[in-house]
This record gives C-alpha cells, structure tokens and sequence, in this order.
C-alpha cells in the first residue's frame, strides 16, 4: 500500500529540511535534497507503521493545493510505500 502526504521542503544553511504537513514531528534532513527526501520517507513510513500498530488512527491527508509556504519554501507530496508483510496485507 502507498500512502501520499504533502511535505514542505527548506534550504537551510546546512542542505534541507522536509517536514510533513500532518504528520506531527515528522521529517528529514540532508545535505542534500535527495538525503532529506530519503530520510523523511524512512520517517513517514515508520510513522505510519506506529500508528497502525497502536491504533489505526492516520490523520487526514491535507490537499496539496491547500498548503501554505512561505518564501523559500516549496511544496510537494511524498509517497509512502509500506513494506510488503503478511502483518500489514489486510490493510491493502
């Protein structure tokens, strides 16, 4: 199963910055863009699979569309793709 949430992304003085819009306290950092992405998709699956392990209880996907930047910041969605495991397949 994939899951997409939107993510915020920040150059920072020390490379990047991607924090997830509904996911709380979710995020990555990189020296470069591609590691910052890396990590926050590693953060956002096990985020996912805590909360289905404790109580199904994901939050609503904010839209694209309906995030607000600010001025060096960009925005995009991430796709989550969770690990193929017999525990997880009636979820998907």
């Amino acid at each position: 199963m994939t899951y997409y949430f939107p993510a915020i992304i920040k150059k920072t003085a020390a490379g990047y910055n991607v924090r997830y819009v509904d996911l709380q306290d979710c995020f990555g950092e990189g020296g470069t863009l591609d590691e910052a992405l890396d990590e926050a998709r590693e953060a956002g699956v096990n985020y996912i699979l805590t909360e289905l392990e404790t109580d199904m209880d994901l939050p609503t996907r904010t839209l694209l569309m309906d995030v607000e930047t600010a001025d060096g910041e960009e925005k995009t969605d991430l796709a989550l793709v969770m690990p193929r495991d017999e525990q997880y397949d009636s979820f998907g």
